[in-house]
């Protein structure tokens, strides 16, 4: 048994957040059911194991942005990659965060009310990050 056959869904996800994306697509459950492993997982949903595995792996191997030397970009293609790569990241991932927290709370809140308190203040950091991206590239970048 490797390594990796010894991880949990939720170790998966928590691991690295867009593997999230992969189980939800085939509808494994990586919070109340996140202490199986992959392989009780797809037995359980008669999903294809290397499937699945394969599927991880493009989302772990596609880190690919170590060794750009940024540096050395002018500001314009800089601010360019900023607001095309990380902006729209933030902007597209919020609301899945989003939602995962809603459901949370609604499932689980009653016995960890620390759940509703993450969900506010995630809400908020939320918000200020969104207030700050739009400051950068209404402001900001015009200026630079």
């Amino acid at each position: 048994m490797t390594a990796i056959d010894q991880l949990t869904i939720g170790e998966f996800v928590a691991s690295d957040f867009r593997i999230a994306s992969v189980f939800s697509k085939h509808n494994i459950d990586f919070c109340c059911k996140g202490n199986r492993t992959l392989d009780e997982a797809c037995q359980a949903k008669g999903l294809d194991k290397n499937q699945i595995e394969n599927e991880i792996n493009t989302i772990l191997n596609s880190k690919n942005e170590n060794g750009i030397d940024f540096k050395s970009w002018p500001l314009d293609l800089l601010i360019d990659y900023i607001d095309k790569t990380h902006h729209r990241y933030i902007e597209e991932k919020t609301p899945i965060i989003l939602q995962f927290l809603d459901k949370l709370c609604k499932v689980h809140g009653d016995r960890h009310p620390e759940l509703l308190e993450i969900n506010i203040l995630f809400k908020i950091g939320a918000g200020a990050l969104a207030q700050h991206m739009k400051k950068e590239e209404l402001i900001l970048f015009p200026f630079i």
